[in-house]
């Protein structure tokens, strides 16, 4: 509600832009109306009244607040003009000083805002808000304030300087503003009057509903402020009675996110109040010949005048540069139409995301998450950031270029049916199947369907379960769980493309003020290393598409050891047609369309080896898809802790594939015989028998490179390995 139907244009535009429900109304408008009772339809009232309040909407203001609405004060609605409404005065707890004889009004106009972060930590103060720099605050009414504080600055907007808070009810104070501009510093030393004060914003109960009151929002500029908007979300999706948003409870993450365009500059002061300025220098995006789908993204960065380049998302880890920590997790690039459509996943609406940590943060705080799968790491393919999908042969040319899918989340593939899968937070329980709390229909992530759990956590962030198998009848649509609780078991429902995976996708209010992705490689990679202990590890991924002939480069750069330096690594890329390069990257040719599985050894200065493999699909140039090779997906269960003569049960399903052509050969590596399974080549893809299934015994303690190949009626080859590793 507001003084004019033009005071809230921006605000307005960009609410709706992010899919909120706006109706904008004036005091005239709300007094001519026939259904102005019906205020409690809206979540949230907010309230930009420059003149006095009628009775009528001073009484339906607060009605509509004690009633349990949240009502959302700005700015003027709080302004000198306010005297003459002592009742709206008492109902917020606030006076507004006044000399005797003199004009009321007490504002500094033209000036700096400078919004103090009062209660750092808070959902409202803390949520996906960069702040620039820290200051010294001080008032001499609330001693217990006084300290250095995050902040930011509202440039050219005005300032009141004359409403004192009363003592005597619950407020929370959130923020605190300092006038930060010299000149109108010093004019305001010389009237006698601070320069700072408690009172940019706060909230308290009213009632069964909530008030809350930001004093920024005086010109249009202060609403496409990007951190000033980003609070006002904040305001719109606290819930003040759910623990998640409580102040206590709420925990910004260790990183620091900031989306920039290319030679943007930005200054940013990270968890630990280390200041860094930041740019992107240049991009360089990497193509493949098939698709002219992106392949990788090389982001060079400039930090506190140090240089490094950063490859994007891609199972690249942070990176430490000028004594901090940085990755790059998505490009613009990745931004495109895919069926007709805007596919982004990611909410990115500038040319590069980067993340920040202190130099020795750990990428995300320990306790708060669990890697979620049993499953031994890669123990199956996997599907993660901005990698074009292509488990399910979806990675084909036969595909048109707008329906290119860059994975968002992480896919981790596994047994159907086997595979548990857990909690990776402690968090509330969103929506269970096809049940949603009622508050989170709508301007959020969750997407309800019958296979899929969604969890909110203590940083406000979502988490999506997807393509349960089952899922446990104890986790149910508004009850909490903890980090590591049973959830259910991998499948391959709702829209897997057929091939047995858990999908787990984070989102977060990202700077755009949107939810988006957020790559939880980095976590997945510390929690599971954190539980299970490990030498090093090998890692090939992602996958490559290329032409007859073609040269492919094989990486594995982004191997790592726990034991020693990673400079003392030694590589060595084990091909399909028997030959070997000991380099850490390799160039391979193939003369023949099919479907690869490249070895990768890594082994450390001690002796340690580990294994991965890099998918290669070969295709033909100019043939329709019906002519193309096809896919191979296997897993095994269980994959961790095995012994001799356990029996472990082995599935593999292709697709692209006629069903009836050629069947999926196994070798398991340990000189037994080759076994002949045959899958249906996906033709059903939820068909609960779709993977062939046999079991194997390994009798003697070893790591065993396991692989399972199909070969098609036009002589194409797809093949699939595994590593198995049976302790003694």
């Amino acid at each position: 509600m507001a003084d004019t139907n033009q005071d809230l244009i921006p605000l307005r535009e960009k609410l709706d832009n992010d899919g909120w429900k706006i109706r904008l109304m004036t005091q005239e408008d709300y007094l001519g109306a026939e259904d102005y009772i019906e205020l409690s339809n809206y979540g949230t009232l907010i309230a930009y009244i420059h003149k006095p309040l009628n009775q009528v909407t001073e009484e339906a203001l607060i009605s509509y607040a004690e009633s349990g609405g949240k009502l959302l004060v700005l700015h003027h609605s709080l302004a000198s003009a306010k005297t003459a409404n002592p009742e709206w005065l008492k109902f917020l707890g606030v006076s507004i000083q006044t000399e005797s004889g003199s004009y009321p009004w007490k504002v500094t106009a033209e000036t700096c805002h400078t919004m103090v972060n009062l209660a750092p930590g808070h959902y409202i103060t803390s949520h996906g808000i960069s702040y620039g720099k820290k200051v010294d605050f001080s008032f001499s009414e609330r001693p217990d304030l006084k300290g250095e504080y995050p902040a930011f600055d509202i440039p050219d907007t005005e300032v009141f300087h004359n409403q004192r808070l009363s003592g005597d009810d619950e407020k929370v104070v959130l923020f605190g503003y300092k006038v930060t501009d010299e000149l109108n510093s010093a004019a305001l030393q010389l009237k006698g009057l601070p320069t700072m004060e408690p009172t940019s914003g706060w909230y308290k109960p009213a009632g069964k509903g909530w008030v809350i009151y930001l004093q920024a929002g005086h010109s249009t500029d202060d609403y496409r402020n990007p951190n000033f908007y980003q609070v006002i979300l904040n305001c719109l999706n606290w819930q003040a009675n759910d623990p998640v948003f409580a102040s206590a409870a709420f925990r910004p993450p260790a990183f620091t996110t900031l989306d920039l365009d290319l030679h943007e500059p930005r200054e940013v002061i990270l968890s630990d109040g280390t200041e860094v300025s930041v740019q992107v220098e240049n991009i360089k995006h990497k193509y493949d010949s098939c698709r002219k789908a992106v392949r990788g993204a090389e982001v060079k960065i400039r930090i506190n005048n140090h240089y490094t380049v950063l490859d994007s998302g891609m199972y690249n880890l942070p990176r430490r540069a000028a004594g901090i920590q940085v990755d790059c997790p998505v490009t613009s690039a990745l931004v495109h139409n895919r069926d007709g459509v805007l596919f982004n996943p990611w909410a990115l609406d500038k040319d590069v995301r980067l993340r920040l940590w202190p130099g020795d943060s750990p990428w995300i705080v320990p306790d708060t998450f669990k890697y979620p799968v049993e499953a031994a790491w890669f123990s199956s393919d996997t599907q993660m950031t901005n990698d074009p999908t292509y488990v399910d042969h979806g990675d084909l040319p036969g595909n048109p270029e707008s329906g290119i899918y860059y994975h968002h989340g992480l896919d981790v593939g596994g047994s159907e049916g086997q595979n548990e899968v857990y909690s990776a937070v402690d968090g509330l329980v969103l929506s269970s199947a096809d049940l949603t709390l009622s508050d989170y229909r709508k301007n959020t992530p969750v997407r309800p369907r019958y296979d899929v759990i969604y969890l909110l956590d203590e940083r406000g962030w979502i988490y999506r379960n997807s393509h349960l198998y089952s899922i446990d009848p104890g986790v149910k649509t508004g009850r909490r769980v903890k980090k590591g609780q049973f959830l259910g078991l991998l499948g391959k429902e709702g829209a897997s493309g057929g091939w047995s995976h858990f999908h787990f996708d984070v989102s977060a209010r990202q700077p755009s003020g949107k939810f988006g992705s957020e790559d939880a490689y980095p976590f997945y990679w510390q929690s599971y290393f954190a539980d299970h202990a490990g030498k090093l590890k090998a890692v090939a991924r992602p996958h490559k598409l290329i032409k007859i002939g073609e040269e492919v480069l094989l990486d594995g750069s982004r191997s790592r050891c726990f034991s020693g330096d990673d400079s003392g690594l030694r590589y060595k890329w084990i091909f399909s047609n028997g030959t070997e390069s000991d380099s850490m990257v390799a160039y391979k040719r193939y003369g023949k369309p099919g479907f690869y599985s490249e070895i990768l050894q890594v082994t450390d200065q001690i002796g340690n080896s580990d294994y991965d493999f890099c998918p290669v699909l070969v295709i033909a140039p100019g043939k329709p898809l019906s002519e193309q090779p096809h896919t191979i997906h296997a897993a095994f269960y269980p994959s961790l802790g095995l012994s001799p003569g356990q029996e472990i049960t082995f599935k593999v399903r292709s697709f692209g594939i006629n069903p009836l052509e050629g069947k999926e050969i196994w070798d398991f590596g340990d000189g037994s015989p080759r076994v002949a399974v045959c899958s249906d080549g996906n033709a059903n893809v939820h068909n609960p028998d779709g993977y062939a299934v046999t079991r194997h015994a390994f009798q003697a303690p070893g790591c065993y490179l396991v692989s399972v190949s199909r070969t098609s009626g036009l002589g194409y080859t797809a093949t699939a390995r595994l590593q198995v590793v049976v302790e003694e």
